[in-house]
């Protein structure tokens, strides 16, 4: 037999196998596991345990393989009496039966056995004392629900009521109750390579239009004690979900004035990539405002007008060129009688200031409320001319002929005289059109320009040789006066005598000089029936008639003047300014104010009768007929009349015997080898039963050239059914 002698230390492990009558002698410690497997019953374990401190329970060793059976050995002698064997006594947590050692386990103690291994059951009931922080437990026997786990060191692990988590609505909560301190979530980096806190909202599900990513909400009690009132929340949600066109949305809302959540600021994906939409502000009476300057780098677009009180206009849409003219508080206004068109709407940059009003005409008044002594001012700038001859300012007055054609009547015209520095001189011209219609040109009435000295300014007055200049009241002339080209500077009264060309003299000035030269001339009344020649002075001192029959009678009155007579004024006939003759304008001569003819034209009258019925337009007969006609070209026996002169309609009476309601009388021409289908003139009137209406076709398109052929339509609104009589007034050019 072999003996085996073990010294084990603390803490080892030890597995023996015996064979036969092998003895296995181990002196362990207390902390000591032993397993053994005997292989025949001879062999003896002996085990010499030192008894110290319970140790922590080890684990379970493997079962150790079974042996071979021996074979049978030979009956041998009877041997000595063998000593007294070792006697085991189970200790703390064993139990010892028939040799075998097993654990005694308390119940619910958390030691189990697992698949003949022993395990700790860490949910058992009777497990006692508390596991440190230090040997890796919580140092804590009780924990309040939802409170989080707060470390201190290697002292009990804590809680607090005001870091709790809800798992059931995923709520991760911290209270305040410090007065001073408010509850702060504060992320820190402390690694410069890894930028700043992040906050995360990931929603990993697949997404779509409009789901909602993440809220930050601030709420509170309102004044009356209701709780959780939402007072501003912060939405990121998805605008866009489709793959390749990803596009955000975020939303800050406050409470609006009803507890009501409300988008104050919205950043939302646009139409293209790089484009976000904001819209600030909610509500057409919301104010936003920009401290600083506010750039905007392309354009500026308003969902609503922007009120006058807000800075804006109070409109959407004005029309082009209008101006437009403030309204108070209300919103501005445009108005179509005041316009202009800069470069680009027009050919030339033009205010135009349009009036209809029955009163008065478009006004442009400038007015100086200051009590200073400093005048309004219209100013005519033409920064880039430097010319003689250049136009600086012009201000013309037009307005429509009798043929409905845009005439100048009338301008103020300012030029550049002399351009050279230090010599400049202007002209200003006064000018009207001068009897040639619209296409002539405007003649100067009045020109002021400069002259060939400083402080010398030359004045033109009237145009033309047989014009005529009135000045009321007195005429002063300061240096001389020039009659046909003749100088005049001076008048010699009763008692002068200045031998000069450049002196005129009054009548009782000639007097004196005749008596003092001639021996004197006796002047007296005379009525007698005599043509006495009329003398007059031939600027050398002598008195002269004329041979040709100038003469006057005193007792008829009568001028008798044998070649031409030019007045300057009105011829008044009768001596009680009772009758006149006047010139009127050019070529037109009026007695009284009525124009007398001068030249050879006729007044020629036609007369129609026709029968009307049912309300439509039809040509009326004039000639040998009493049938209207439906056009112009049926029958023109009958409705056309040819021109034999240059003319034109001046009047046509219309009688009706029963009511034609407004009714049009309409002219129509044709010129030689044209239908007659020209439109020229039409007026309208209201005609009654039984009433005569004058149609005054002088205000209309109205003239005929000889040759051509006239027709006159009629187009009555009601159902005469009755009899109308048509009388025209035409005048005959007889020199045509």
């Amino acid at each position: 037999m072999s003996d085996i002698n073990l010294s084990i230390s603390t803490g080892t492990n030890v597995l023996t196998q015996a064979v036969g009558s092998d003895e296995v002698n181990l002196a362990l410690s207390s902390t000591t596991n032993v397993h053994t497997t005997a292989i025949q019953t001879q062999n003896t374990l002996s085990v010499d345990v030192g008894i110290g401190p319970q140790g922590p329970q080890g684990p379970q060793g493997e079962t150790g393989a079974t042996g071979a059976t021996g074979a049978t050995g030979a009956t041998g002698a009877t041997g000595a009496a063998g000593a007294a064997g070792t006697t085991f006594t189970a200790g703390d947590g064993l139990d010892l039966t028939t040799g075998t050692l097993s654990t005694d386990l308390k119940s619910d103690g958390g030691l189990v056995i697992e698949s003949n291994k022993l395990a700790v059951d860490l949910g058992a009931s009777s497990i006692t004392g508390t596991l440190s922080v230090s040997d890796g437990g919580t140092g804590a026997t009780s924990l309040t629900d939802a409170n989080i786990l707060i470390g201190n060191g290697t002292s009990a692990v804590e809680t607090s009521s005001l870091l709790t988590f809800t798992s059931t609505a995923s709520l991760l909560q911290i209270t305040g109750i410090d007065a001073s301190t408010a509850p702060t979530l504060s992320l820190n980096s402390i690694n410069d390579a890894s930028g700043g806190g992040l906050l995360l909202f990931s929603n990993p599900s697949d997404g779509a239009n409009s789901d909602v990513l993440g809220t930050i909400e601030w709420n509170g009690d309102d004044a009356s004690g209701n709780a959780n009132q939402d007072y501003v929340k912060i939405v990121g949600s998805i605008a866009e979900a489709t793959h390749g066109q990803e596009g955000g949305k975020l939303e800050l809302k406050v409470a609006s004035h009803d507890g009501t959540l409300a988008n104050g600021l919205v950043l939302q994906d646009g139409s293209a990539s790089g484009e976000v939409d904001v819209t600030v502000g909610n509500g057409s009476a919301s104010l936003t405002t920009v401290a600083g300057n506010l750039s905007v780098t392309t354009g500026l677009t308003l969902g609503t007008a922007l009120s006058v009180a807000n800075g804006g206009t109070g409109g959407t849409d004005y029309t082009s060129g209008q101006i437009l003219v403030g309204n108070g508080t209300s919103a501005v206004q445009s108005y179509s009688n005041l316009h202009f068109a800069p470069a680009g709407f027009s050919s030339s940059e033009k205010l135009t200031l349009t009036g209809a009003g029955s009163v008065g005409g478009p006004t442009f008044e400038l007015d100086n409320t200051n009590a200073s002594s400093l005048p309004c001012i219209i100013r005519l700038k033409k920064s880039t001319s430097k010319t003689d001859g250049f136009d600086i300012g012009l201000i013309e007055f037009t307005a429509s002929d009798t043929g409905d054609g845009i005439n100048n009547y009338a301008r103020i015209l300012a030029e550049i005289e002399e351009s050279d520095a230090g010599s400049e001189g202007g002209k200003l011209s006064l000018q009207v059109a001068s009897h040639d219609g619209p296409g002539g040109n405007l003649e100067s009435g009045l020109i002021l320009v400069d002259g060939d000295a400083d402080a010398e300014i030359d004045v033109t007055v009237a145009s033309g040789a047989a014009s005529i200049t009135t000045i009321s009241g007195n005429l002063t002339v300061t240096t001389a006066l020039k009659l046909g080209g003749h100088a005049v500077n001076d008048i010699d009264l009763a008692g002068e005598f200045v031998d000069s060309d450049e002196h005129l003299m009054t009548s009782a000035a000639i007097n004196d000089r005749i008596a003092a030269v001639a021996g004197g001339v006796s002047v007296a009344d005379s009525n007698a029936d005599t043509d006495f020649p009329v003398v007059f002075h031939d600027e050398s001192n002598n008195l002269l008639d004329d041979t040709s029959g100038f003469v006057y009678n005193p007792q008829s009155g009568l001028l008798d003047v044998p070649g031409g007579l030019k007045l300057g004024g009105t011829i008044e006939i009768g001596g009680a300014l009772d009758t006149t003759i006047a010139r009127s304008a050019a070529g037109k001569v009026t007695i009284e104010g009525n124009e007398i003819q001068t030249t050879n034209v006729h007044h020629h009258f036609l007369n129609s009768g026709f029968f009307l019925n049912f309300p439509f337009a039809r040509y009326v007969p004039l000639n040998g007929s009493i049938s209207e006609q439906n056009t112009s070209t049926s029958s023109p026996e009958y409705t056309h009349f040819t021109f034999p002169y240059d003319g034109f309609v001046k009047t046509i009476w219309l009688r009706s015997e029963t009511d034609m309601g407004s009714t049009e009388v309409k002219l129509y021409g044709g010129t030689a080898g044209n239908q007659v289908s020209t439109a020229k003139g039409a007026l309208t009137d209201s005609v009654g039963a039984e009433a005569t209406v004058e149609l005054d076709f002088t205000s209309v398109t109205n003239t005929f050239v000889q040759g051509e052929s006239m027709a006159i339509r009629i187009d009555p609104t009601e159902d005469p059914d009755g009899g109308q009589n048509m009388t025209i007034e035409l005048v005959f050019n007889l020199t045509t």
